[in-house]
């Protein structure tokens, strides 16, 4: 015959297994978004988690504890790298923290505008970036950077051909 004590422990450590079965089902399976749409949110150098966390609340303000509690297990704490994520209604909680603290980006549309001066077109180009209007007109219009692609100031404008592009949000005014 079992003592009270041995059942009482059993019955714990079930429940304590099936309060981490739970909560794993949770973290990993339940979709962490609770609308229907993608959301996207824009992560800067500046970000600190707690501002992270902020732009995420936006998109599933009930999801927030699980939110935190996956940052700590990730240690995303000093790893939240700059970019342009999308909430879809399908990523799971541990997929969103992991894509953040990995950089796994969302690219954006970038359109060039068809009868813009080149500032004035890298300009509109800026709004979507995490850059300035005025780095990229900088770049651009350096002569070394011309010289590579074989062009001069008279001709650079030619290589902003009019179409839409994907790029990443947080691509650098050197890498554009």
């Amino acid at each position: 015959m079992k003592s009270k004590g041995s059942k009482k422990k059993k019955y714990l450590l079930l429940s304590a297994l099936l309060l981490i079965v739970l909560m794993a089902v949770w973290l990993f399976l339940i979709p962490f978004s609770t609308v229907d749409h993608p959301v996207r949110i824009y992560i800067d150098q500046d970000d600190s988690l707690d501002s992270v966390a902020a732009k995420v609340g936006e998109a599933s303000p009930r999801e927030m504890v699980g939110f935190h509690l996956v940052a700590m297990l990730r240690g995303i704490r000093g790893h939240a790298h700059t970019g342009s994520y999308v909430i879809s209604p399908s990523v799971s909680t541990w997929q969103l923290v992991t894509n953040i603290y990995h950089g796994k980006q969302s690219p954006v549309s970038i359109t060039v505008p068809t009868t813009w001066t080149k500032e004035m077109a890298l300009g509109r180009m800026a709004r979507h970036l995490m850059t300035d209007s005025a780095s990229l007109v900088t770049e651009f219009n350096n002569p070394e950077r011309q010289q590579a692609y074989g062009v001069d100031t008279a001709t650079a404008a030619t290589l902003l051909l009019p179409n839409t592009y994907e790029m990443y949000w947080d691509i650098s005014p050197s890498a554009f």
